[in-house]
This record gives C-alpha cells, structure tokens and sequence, in this order.
C-alpha cells in the first residue's frame, strides 16, 4: 500500500513538473513574439539615429545616419559626411518589413547631394560647392539597390558599415523643402561671389580705335558702354544684364538691354 501511494505521489509530481515547463516555455513563446510584434509595429512613424566613424579619408569619411520611418511606407534618410568628405545625402524612397526575416527592406527613388568646402562650412550651412538631384533613373550602383536593415529588440542595424541605429525624436528634414533650398543657395553662389569680388567695381579698355567702359554693379547688374571712333565721332552702343560666375571663375555677362546710336 505504501509503494502504491510513492508510485502515485512520484507520478503526481512529473505530471507537475511537466506542466509547469510547458507554461514555462509557452510563457517564453508569448512573450517573445509581444516583443517582436512590438518592435515591428515601433518601426512605422520612428526615427532612428547611429553613426559610423571612417578611417578620415575621402574614401571612408564619417558618417552621422538619421533615418526615420513613415507610416505611409515611405522613409527619410538624412546622412551627414565629415572627416575626409564635408556633404551631405537626403534620400527618399519606400520600405517594407519582413516578419519572418525581421528585416527592413529599403528602397531609394530619389536623393539630393551637396558637398561643401569644409567640415566648418558644413556645420555653418555655408553655400555648397556641388549641387546633384538623383531620381531613380540616375541612382548611383550603391543606391540603384534593395537595402537591408536588421530588427533587434533595442537597435536597427543596416547592412552598409554594420550601423547600428538607435530610436530618437528628432525630426528629419523635409526631402522637397532640403531639394528647394539648397538648389536655391547652390545656385546663387556664382552671383553672391562675382558681386563680392567685383561688384562697385569700374573697367575700361580700348579695341584699336574704340574705347570700352564696363561697370559690374553691387546689386548683381552691369552696364556697359563702347565708344567706336573706326565708326565715326558719336557712334556708341549701350547694354545692361546681369553678372555672375562659371564653374571655371570666368564672368559671364547676361545681357538684358541693349543700344546702338550714331
């Protein structure tokens, strides 16, 4: 009788502790896939930001990743270069999360880079030296690409430098508000300088015979003005435009108005 009550009580206490592992490892189980669905559901309408630090060349700078993930399943990268190249990189495009992968999938349409003379220029937001607007037909080999990012319960990590990215508040820039100012400044430049260096500034020189006066304006406009003797006393021919700078620092002279008298 009392090895039947031992046998009863040993058979008892597995059926327990069978029990208490199966609500043990269910527990686990549940709890586990909150934590996934958690994180996944974070991803739409977060911002994330990591950093990368280069070996301070041109090829391999620094990189500071702001990304952020709308709700409308697109996305906004904000990358910011120093250390070896002073630019910056806004790009938009679509994402999509795997579950089963648990992994971002990104895709860039569109990007706005601009590059700057200095890493102090580019903290002072000064003009950019180079001005690019890619769409996806002109996509560089790196961004013409599906993109994966790796979903962990505290960071993302992408797969480009191994970054890992770290949930913020901040606020990324507005693609097409970045893209307008920046072309904007980019594209004043030559004026801003040309006016700098030679604007209030007075020229003149003779062509055989003719005598030329050039006068280059502080408001960005110039007047010229040629007296032609090889034509007879009183011929002169007026013109008045604008003034600004190539590429190559050359003055390239817009002209607006102009007159011949005699």
């Amino acid at each position: 009788m009392k090895k039947m009550k031992l046998v009863m009580l040993l058979v008892f206490a597995s059926l327990l502790l069978v029990a208490c592992s199966r609500q043990v490892k269910l527990a686990k189980q549940i709890s586990h896939a909150q934590h996934q669905t958690t994180t996944q559901n974070n991803v739409s309408g977060g911002t994330y930001h990591g950093t990368y630090t280069g070996n301070k060349s041109h090829e391999d700078p620094d990189y500071d990743y702001l990304m952020s993930f709308k709700k409308d399943g697109t996305f906004r990268q904000d990358i910011t270069a120093s250390n070896g190249y002073a630019g910056k990189f806004v790009e938009s495009g679509t994402y999509q999360v795997n579950k089963k992968t648990q992994q971002i999938i990104i895709k860039i349409q569109k990007v706005v880079e601009v590059t700057y003379a200095s890493d102090s220029a580019l903290k002072q937001k000064a003009t950019p030296t180079a001005y690019q607007y890619r769409d996806e037909h002109q996509l560089t080999a790196a961004e013409n690409k599906p993109i994966e990012i790796k979903i962990t319960p505290k960071y993302l990590e992408g797969s480009i430098n191994k970054v890992k990215l770290y949930k913020v508040k901040t606020k990324v820039v507005d693609f097409d508000q970045f893209k307008t100012q920046q072309a904007k400044q980019y594209q004043s430049a030559p004026k801003v300088v040309a006016q700098k260096l030679i604007g209030g500034k007075n020229f003149m020189g003779r062509i055989d015979k003719n005598q030329v006066w050039l006068t280059f304006n502080q408001d960005g406009t110039f007047n010229w003005q040629a007296v032609y003797n090889s034509y007879g006393a009183g011929s002169v021919a007026y013109m008045t435009g604008q003034y600004h700078l190539d590429d190559q620092g050359h003055i390239l002279l817009i002209i607006t108005r102009g007159m011949f008298m005699t």
